[in-house]
C-alpha cells in the first residue's frame, strides 16, 4: 500500500507542476540579464509629456502573442491592439487596474510621470534585434528636481525563450533622488487572459527593491519541490511512511 501511494504522489507532483508551467507566472529578480545600450542605435520616439506611440514589430513575443506594441513616455508598455486604445496615466496605481491601457495587458516597467526627454541622448528609444526588441527610458527627468531615471524593457520572441524567459526589466540609473520613491512595477495579465496579474512593486520609498543593477525576469512560476509536497499534503504522508 505504501507504494501505491509513493506512485500516486509522484504522478500528482508532476501533473500540478506542469499546469502551473502552462498558466502561471512570476516576476523574478535571481536570473542575470545584460543591459543594452540602445541610446546611440536605436530610434527615438520623441514622446511628449505623458506621450505614447503604437509600433508594429517584427517580433511576435512569446507570451503577449502579438506585434502590436504601445510605449508610454510614463515608462510602461501596452501590448497588442486593444491596449493601443488606452493609455498609462500619469497617476500610478496598483495592478491591475482599468485605467491602465485600458485593463488589457501590459507592463509597467517603473510606470510613474516622469518628464519627456530633454533631447540628445535623453529620451525614449526602440531598436530590434534577430529574436527580440528593446525599449530604453533613458535619463528622463524623474524624482526630485535634477534628477532623472534610466530604465529599459527587453521582450523576447518565440525563438528566444531561453528557458521560459519572456521579457526582463533592467534597472540602470535609479538610484538618484526621489527617482523611486513613486512608481509601479508588474504584470497586467489583460481582460479574460489565462495569465495571472503580478505587482512587484509600487512606491517603494527608496527601499531597495529596486536598485542599479536589479534585473526582473518575467518567467513561467514553478513552485520548488518542497511547496509542492506541500500544498499536497505529501510531507505528512512522508511522515506515517516512517
Amino acid at each position: 500500500m505504501r507504494h501505491y501511494f509513493a506512485a500516486f504522489a509522484a504522478s500528482s507532483v508532476l501533473l500540478f507542476a506542469g499546469s502551473v508551467a502552462c498558466g502561471q507566472l512570476a516576476i523574478v529578480n535571481n536570473m542575470a540579464g545584460s543591459y543594452m545600450d540602445i541610446s546611440s542605435t536605436g530610434t527615438p520616439l520623441n514622446l511628449s509629456d505623458d506621450g505614447q506611440v503604437t509600433l508594429i514589430t517584427g517580433i511576435n513575443a512569446t507570451i503577449f502573442n502579438t506585434n502590436v506594441v504601445t510605449i508610454s513616455n510614463n515608462m510602461a508598455v501596452g501590448f497588442g491592439t486593444a491596449a493601443s486604445g488606452g493609455t498609462a496615466p500619469p497617476s500610478n496605481t496598483t495592478l491591475p487596474n482599468n485605467s491602465f491601457f485600458g485593463g488589457n495587458q501590459a507592463v509597467a516597467v517603473l510606470w510613474d510621470n516622469p518628464g519627456p526627454g530633454t533631447g540628445g541622448m535623453s529620451g525614449v528609444f526602440y531598436q530590434e534585434f534577430a529574436d527580440m526588441y528593446v525599449i530604453q527610458w533613458n535619463m528622463l527627468p524623474k524624482g526630485d528636481p535634477g534628477s532623472t531615471a534610466t530604465v529599459e524593457l527587453q521582450v523576447f520572441g518565440g525563438a528566444a525563450r531561453r528557458g521560459e524567459v519572456y521579457a526582463q526589466w533592467l534597472f540602470q540609473d535609479v538610484e538618484q533622488s526621489g527617482v523611486r520613491r513613486f512608481g509601479t512595477v508588474g504584470y497586467q495579465s489583460g481582460i479574460d487572459s489565462q495569465f495571472n496579474d503580478i505587482l512587484y512593486s509600487i512606491d517603494q520609498n527608496n527601499v531597495e527593491f529596486i536598485r542599479n543593477g536589479t534585473v526582473l525576469t518575467l518567467t513561467t512560476a514553478v513552485p520548488a519541490p518542497g511547496a509542492l509536497l506541500v500544498m499536497l499534503g505529501l510531507a505528512p504522508l512522508s511522515r506515517r511512511r516512517r
